[in-house]
């Protein structure tokens, strides 16, 4: 991540450019907030308590990258809050891919919200791209 940051600070440096990195969106994956090794086949979806909501392996993540991101000078597009009680909005054919939804050896949840951020984050992208326009 390191060397995806210093490109980003890279091309921002470039007169009317700006790469923006979207944190990573929150999952649900049994009430805790963020995946972990054979939840997609065991649990269901289910909302994220308030007191592991921001205790959690999204949550780290999402830490590092803002730090990486100051330290290159690169813009955050926050977005972990936005997903988080969103945490029933899926796409639920996402795990029909390669039969993962019938067979009983791969059954599959997913609680990533992988398959529709990208139409509701665009908005928030639309939007900051206006402002950007607004000031060059």
């Amino acid at each position: 991540m390191e060397d995806v940051f210093m490109q980003m600070d890279n091309f921002n440096r470039r007169p009317g450019k700006l790469a923006v990195f979207r944190e990573i969106s929150a999952q649900a994956f049994d009430r805790t907030g963020s995946w972990s090794p054979g939840a997609d086949k065991t649990t269901m979806c289910a909302e994220t308590p308030p007191e592991t909501a921001f205790d959690n392996v999204v949550w780290s993540q999402n830490k590092l990258l803002w730090n990486l991101a100051h330290k290159h000078q690169v813009p955050i597009l926050p977005f972990y809050n936005t997903t988080l009680p969103r945490w029933n909005v899926r796409e639920e054919k996402f795990c029909e891919a390669e039969g993962r939804r019938t067979n009983p050896e791969s059954v599959c949840t997913d609680c990533t919200h992988l398959c529709w951020t990208p139409t509701l984050w665009a908005s928030q992208v639309n939007t900051m791209s206006d402002l950007i326009s607004k000031f060059k």
